[in-house]
């Protein structure tokens, strides 16, 4: 399907890369000249105004025209555009005659038999910034690549995929001597421009009756090659297929991935790309230690591109720390927030943080359009998702906390059960949601920004008041089985479980204190006494006891009693035996 608005946008960056046509730079109106069209023609065809459409002749000749002006340098980039205005490739006899035989990583070379020729070599892109920390992934990365030849570092996007990769194989390529390789798969939208792109990546193009794969596989088969196939996540499959293809055809063929979510084929290791290292929340650190961490000092480097003279200092360091926990450790968001610095200050950027999909928009104008801003590298995550997998992942933002599987499905349903088991084995495989290891039972969460982006899509469904009353009766009902069970002897293990859902069960309360029930609010409150009371939390559950009486003081029940009494043993706790008093006879005096 064509992507008319990334093909425009794409056009026009191409023909503003033209030094000079005719003694000047191109405009549109040169452009519509040499394609055959009016000015206002092409506009209408780019746009797709009215009845409007860009033929594939339209986007043959516009591709034509950028390789004369040679703003195409490459017939990688040719193919992006023949993917984006899902338009066939030029024939293999169109490729070779001019202009478009100068494209290319290197001129491009025919390839018959085994008679192939070293064309490409080793092409990995050269970054203009830093790159910080990453060691100890770095070690393990480049272990596995010795141990596997299938890796596929998965992770959120924004997590930092792509450079890490990029990194890792400039460290190995003294393993590599007939080269190492990246393919940017992030534009292409048609799985059947995949060999085609392969093939050119690496200067070939098949003059033989051969099919391309076959061409390939000629040109890599003796070869030690390593092969970076990035941005997989929107064809798994295709590449999937292709990895194994050329993988079992290939015996010294390495590939790397990357990718939002695994391949899933035969003989892939799956890495899993964490956030950047950060302080503990309770850590208490100095300026200097404070900068050792990895996010802390991602943030502070792009801040020096934006302030030549920034530093941490006794002044700014706590306001970092707290812009870097909230977005958690992921490189793009903190690189898009030290980016606002050009117009705010650091505490300016943390007063903004909540609403950071509006503050983090400023990405360079020279990546791609889904890494400018925060909103658009979640969306791309998002349009890849299975209509019941984005229904369920808007559904799960509810949590705070994270949740168990149970927690899960008694929030996700609408009235009958069903298997939550593959949506959320779906949004676990595409780094959306995280598998916890603790204890005996798995725990889920979403990292803080991405759980933001849920709930706003969750704003949109027809059944998020339905969700509301779903979460805040599982966790009434886990209140009431737990108090019960603290007296058991498995008090630890629900102990335990009360801990490890004591942000949920706070944000359960405030739902039903905002929603003014007095009875469903006392159900929720009154059993919880005992876990408050061990683990320490007195002033906090007669907060959350008191607020819970207050909207409920008209309803005279043995429910009231039972909350009045939760709230005198409390206050016995705290040695208030005055309010004790008081609490525990209101308790015997309500019927």
């Amino acid at each position: 399907m064509a992507n008319l608005d990334v093909f425009r946008e794409r056009i026009h960056e191409l023909y503003r890369r033209v030094l000079l046509y005719d003694g000047r730079k191109p405009t549109q109106q040169d452009l519509a000249d040499a394609v055959g069209l009016s000015r206002i023609e092409l506009s209408r065809r780019l746009n797709g105004y009215g009845v409007a459409r860009l033929t594939h002749q339209d986007a043959r000749s516009i591709i034509r025209t950028l390789a004369v002006w040679e703003a195409i340098c490459t017939q990688s980039e040719a193919l992006e555009l023949f993917s984006l205005a899902d338009c066939p490739p030029f024939t293999t006899a169109e490729w070779q005659s001019p202009p478009l035989d100068r494209l290319g990583p290197g001129k491009l070379v025919s390839v018959s038999g085994a008679n192939a020729a070293a064309a490409a070599g080793s092409y990995l892109p050269q970054p203009l910034t830093s790159f910080v920390g990453r060691e100890a992934e770095l070690a393990e990365i480049i272990q596995l690549v010795t141990e596997t030849r299938l890796l596929t570092l998965a992770g959120a996007g924004g997590s930092g995929k792509t450079r890490l990769a990029l990194v890792a194989a400039q460290r190995l390529s003294h393993q590599f001597p007939d080269g190492t390789q990246q393919i940017e798969l992030a534009r292409l939208r048609d799985e059947r421009l995949l060999m085609p792109l392969l093939a050119s990546a690496f200067g070939l193009i098949d003059q033989s009756v051969q099919p391309l794969l076959a061409t390939v596989v000629s040109y890599l088969q003796a070869k030690r090659v390593l092969l970076i196939l990035d941005n997989c996540e929107h064809l798994v499959g295709a590449v999937a297929d292709l990895a194994h293809q050329l993988l079992t055809a290939a015996p010294n063929l390495v590939i790397l991935t990357t990718s939002r979510e695994a391949l899933r084929t035969e003989g892939e290791t799956i890495y899993q790309v964490p956030p950047l290292s950060l302080p503990g929340p309770d850590q208490k650190l100095t300026i200097t230690q404070m900068a050792s961490y990895e996010a802390i000092r991602l943030f502070s480097e792009r801040a020096r591109l934006i302030e030549r003279h920034f530093e941490l200092n006794q002044a700014n360091f706590e306001v970092v720390r707290e812009i870097c926990e909230r977005l958690d450790g992921l490189p793009l968001a903190i690189e898009l927030a030290a980016a606002r610095l050009a117009v705010l200050s650091v505490e300016q950027i943390a007063e903004r943080i909540d609403d950071r999909f509006q503050l983090l928009t400023s990405g360079s104008r020279t990546v791609l359009p889904r890494q400018q801003t925060l909103k658009a590298l979640i969306d791309w995550s998002y349009d890849l998702l299975s209509p019941v997998e984005q229904v369920i992942f808007a559904k799960l933002a509810i949590f705070p906390a994270g949740f168990s599987l149970a927690g899960a499905e008694a929030v996700c349903s609408e009235g009958e059960r069903f298997d939550l088991l593959d949506p959320l084995s779906g949004l676990i495989s595409k780094s959306l949601v995280i598998r916890e290891r603790q204890g005996k039972q798995a725990r889920y969460r979403m990292l803080e920004t991405i759980r933001q982006y849920a709930a706003e899509r969750l704003q949109q469904l027809a059944v998020g008041s339905l969700v509301r009353t779903n979460y805040i009766h599982y966790y009434m009902q886990l209140a009431q089985v737990a108090s019960d069970a603290l007296i058991t002897p498995q008090q630890s293990y629900w102990f335990g479980l009360l801990t490890e859902e004591q942000d949920n069960l706070r944000y359960a309360i405030s739902l039903v204190l905002e929603d003014q029930d007095g009875e469903t609010a006392l159900q929720l409150t009154a059993p919880l006494w005992r876990f408050w009371m061990t683990n320490g939390s007195l002033s906090e559950g007669r907060s959350w006891l008191d607020a819970a009486l207050t909207i409920a003081a008209n309803t005279p029940t043995s429910l009231r009693a039972k909350a009045l009494g939760s709230a005198g043993s409390l206050a016995i706790r705290q040695g208030n035996f005055v309010a004790a008093r008081s609490l525990i006879e209101q308790s015997l005096a309500t019927p």
